[in-house]
């Protein structure tokens, strides 16, 4: 049995937060005086965490890798995956749609049918686009087991990045062009083709990749702050000026590559913190939190309407302190009375 790797159980956590920071800053990203210094630290925050799905991919191949037993007994694997992701995942798009239609939304539609092609969408709440795509990989677990026996792993990453460039960006651009939109593209495994395959390799060459992390840690961390103002500039001329897409988009997947490999270089040193209650609390209940946080935006954002409150200086601490404070409260409480009720 393989040794528990540490640092991946503090980059799920450290993923999980920045989720919903990226959510609760949404708002001032968007309101905030593009001119102003509060709206560049907040942007410039918010850009640097938009690699965190990315990272959830790359985490995905490595945990389903690092402890896999051959040959897979896809059966098991399956229903595991359904148990542990689609069922929670298929309640809680429920739970949205049962608060909208609260809310009076969906008037006149089927329910059911409603509920399903949410489901299959992703689209009634804004975190939830990750599911379908993660559940892709899940699905195409054969041939991921297939690719890493078989295909030479430079190759395997360089196509896979071709692959993933191509269908992200290329071919989006060339349908833009002839007027046809495909607005899902955000929700299909081949934009992440690339973070899952690395997923895979970095579990396969444990070993060889954590300790070439500790020996150039410096360089890694040079390169990623480098490459964290080229991105944000980038970002910011885009939002500013004239900048094509395609710059930003090749800007993006560039910064997500070497955020992901500064993060994991970070939680290596960090990883006794791994083992911190608190830590390990958020950890057990990551997916959950994932999961629930929107609605409890939506709830504080309700409130704040309400009560007339609409000053960011006043709405973004109090949605950060609501949604982190409920969020964690709930999830890990949830999870401890499950685990109550399973040892009882």
């Amino acid at each position: 049995m393989k040794k528990r790797v540490y640092e991946v159980s503090l980059l799920n956590v450290f993923f999980t937060l920045l989720v919903i920071f990226i959510h609760v800053s949404s708002d001032a990203v968007v309101t905030l005086d593009k001119s102003g210094l509060p709206y560049m630290v907040v942007m410039t925050l918010w850009r640097m965490s938009s690699f965190v799905v990315q990272g959830f991919i790359f985490l995905s191949g490595f945990k389903m890798f690092y402890s896999l037993r051959e040959p897979l007994n896809l059966r098991k694997f399956y229903l595991s995956k359904l148990k542990r992701i689609v069922l929670p995942y298929c309640l809680w798009v429920v739970i949205h749609y049962l608060c909208y239609l609260f809310k009076g939304y969906f008037a006149g539609e089927n329910h059911f049918i409603a509920i399903i092609k949410y489901i299959f969408s992703g689209n009634i709440a804004a975190q939830f686009y990750f599911i379908v795509a993660i559940v892709q990989f899940y699905l195409l677990a054969p041939l991921w087991v297939w690719i890493r026996k078989k295909v030479n792993p430079v190759f395997a990453l360089i196509a896979s990045c071709v692959i993933m460039c191509f269908f992200s960006i290329g071919l989006p651009k060339l349908l833009a062009g002839r007027g046809i939109y495909f607005i899902y593209n955000d929700r299909l495994f081949t934009t992440y083709l690339f973070y899952f395959i690395a997923g895979i390799y970095a579990a396969t060459e444990y070993d060889k990749i954590t300790k070439f992390l500790k020996r150039n840690f410096a360089l890694v961390a040079t390169v990623f702050f480098v490459v964290t103002i080229a991105n944000t500039v980038i970002t910011y001329m885009w939002q500013t000026q004239n900048l094509t897409g395609i710059i930003i988009d090749s800007m993006h997947i560039i910064y997500c590559m070497i955020a992901i490999v500064f993060c994991y270089a970070v939680a290596l040193k960090c990883k006794k913190l791994s083992k911190n209650s608190l830590v390990k609390n958020i950890d057990s209940a990551s997916y959950y939190i994932y999961l629930t946080h929107m609605l409890f935006l939506l709830i504080v954002n309700e409130f704040m309407a309400q009560a007339g409150i609409f000053a960011v200086r006043y709405t973004y601490p109090i949605r950060a302190i609501f949604v982190y404070g409920v969020s964690l409260a709930v999830c890990i409480g949830y999870k401890k009375i499950t685990l109550i009720h399973k040892k009882v």
